[in-house]
């Protein structure tokens, strides 16, 4: 869930129109993002999912939920660490489900600045 406090510190001086472009931004690279991270985890490519997720990890906690951003850093650090079968599917799967929530609120929130 956005922490709306300091996601409008954050953003009030950006204007609706800069706001709703990094909503839409996020929401056009989400699906890219989260095929890379699958095909990471598939071929066990720790560097890329270390790399991926953070990546990933760096573009959501702009956002301030802090859900997805704990699944990515827990990916980050499993890719880091070449943890292979240490539960990192359901680790992802919780990364899916807190983003797919994340975005789902920005979309709420971008309704209201048009």
């Amino acid at each position: 869930m956005i922490d709306w406090e300091k996601f409008n510190e954050t953003y009030q001086y950006y204007g609706r129109e800069v706001v709703g472009e990094i909503i839409e931004l996020w929401e056009t690279d989400y699906d890219g993002r989260i095929t890379e991270l699958t095909k990471n985890i598939a071929e066990r490519d720790f560097k890329a999912l270390d790399d991926t997720a953070h990546s990933f990890k760096g573009t959501v906690v702009n956002f301030y939920d802090p859900e997805p951003v704990k699944f990515a850093y827990l990916l980050e650090k499993m890719g880091k660490l070449q943890i292979p079968d240490d539960g990192i599917e359901e680790v992802f799967e919780q990364l899916k489900i807190a983003s797919e929530k994340l975005l789902i609120e920005l979309k709420q929130h971008l309704k209201t600045l048009t």
